[in-house]
């Protein structure tokens, strides 16, 4: 997009009138469009152009586009309610699964196009927060709480506006009710079969770790009570990716716990059950962050980390091996794990338990991968 590609070289009021007026062309462009798919096409176009533009709008602005998204949720949201009703239709006056499987099409299209207004909100909450959060009760009366009563597909939409409103504006915007409220829908989803319910609901209860502050306190033990069990919901062999998707964010999130959190919970009686967990191989965003939390412990609290008689530390050099090449973790994370393990040398009864593991308990590929991470 070149108004994103030339935005360094543009004086910013000039940058921002021209992409305002790209904004209201497009905005009269997609009142008009019949298309859902192509709709879906240019609400993506809008995100990046607000993206690239920051922030802009004042605060009569904001509300005037939140109001038009809700109009768009509406509106979709009709259509899409005539397609299912047609289906049934369908499916009680033929037997053709030809015509079925195409409607079924299209309502999917529906579903799509609803994700990217969710992708619009969330990128108007992360630029213009102050702006925003005066929309979030009209939001949540609109759109959360009847998708909330509605089938799995109108739950993923809400859950995803849920997950981005917290991000996004973290109780210091939200309030502590507000906040607590939208923590009881993601506890109460974190446990549900359906995979992809479960992993949105997992994702945002790690990021209200990250964004509730102390407040958060008051729903520690709940958050992860609930990661745990959807950390053990028992595999789907018919969807074994959603399972493992839902399953790492599960698992990352109560590393974000530890990690934003760790004054909050009980650091080291968690610690030694979190990593037995990993490592996490599907989701590679969670995968980056919580591969790279362990080398961070391990290099700021090694004694924790490794646990006072070293027998984490077996645990901890299974998962550096088994993510060696992978990318499951960053540049970075890579280095910080070559970092922390070779400064364990350090600690000389740490050092001997991690020599004692190497010579007796690695097969001889496990060595080799080992030695490559030392010399990183």
């Amino acid at each position: 997009m070149c108004i994103r590609d030339r935005a360094a070289a543009v004086p910013r009021e000039a940058f921002v009138e021209v992409g305002k007026r790209y904004i209201n062309d497009l905005v009269a462009v997609h009142e008009k469009e019949l298309s859902s798919e192509t709709k879906a096409v240019q609400i993506m176009a809008l995100k990046k152009l607000y993206e690239a533009l920051g922030h802009f709008m004042t605060l009569a602005d904001t509300k005037n586009l939140v109001d038009k998204i809700l109009a768009c949720f509406k509106n979709s949201n009709e259509q899409r309610e005539a397609l299912c009703h047609y289906k049934i239709l369908e499916k009680e006056e033929c037997e053709e699964e030809e015509a079925n499987s195409e409607t079924q099409m299209f309502i999917e299209i529906e579903e799509d196009y609803q994700k990217t207004l969710t992708y619009l909100l969330a990128e108007i909450s992360k630029s213009h927060r102050d702006e925003f959060a005066p929309e979030v009760s009209s939001i949540f009366t609109t759109i959360v709480t009847p998708y909330l009563s509605g089938n799995p597909a109108y739950q993923r939409i809400a859950i995803f506006i849920i997950d981005d409103l917290i991000e996004n504006l973290t109780v210091e915007k939200l309030g502590p009710d507000i906040y607590k409220q939208l923590a009881a829908v993601l506890i109460k989803y974190a446990v549900r079969p359906e995979h992809e319910l479960r992993q949105a609901a997992c994702y945002g209860i790690g990021a209200l770790s990250k964004a509730g502050g102390e407040t958060f306190g008051e729903i520690a033990v709940q958050c992860l009570t609930v990661l745990a069990a959807a950390a053990e919901v028992k595999m789907n062999v018919a969807d074994k990716y959603g399972f493992s998707a839902a399953r790492d964010n599960a698992i990352s999130s109560i590393g974000k716990i530890l990690k934003y959190q760790e004054n909050t919970v009980p650091f080291a009686a968690i610690w030694p059950k979190w990593i037995c967990y990993l490592p996490i191989g599907i989701d590679r965003e969670e995968a980056k962050f919580a591969h790279e939390f362990v080398a961070d412990t391990l290099i700021e609290k090694p004694e924790i980390a490794v646990g006072p008689d070293g027998s984490q530390l077996k645990e901890i050099l299974r998962i550096f091996i088994e993510i060696h090449g992978k990318c499951l973790i960053s540049r970075e994370g890579e280095q910080k794990v070559s970092r922390a393990l070779k400064e364990l040398g350090k600690y000389s009864a740490i050092a001997a338990i991690m020599n004692n593991i190497y010579e007796k308990e690695l097969s001889p590929e496990s060595k080799n991968i080992l030695s490559s991470i030392l010399q990183s």
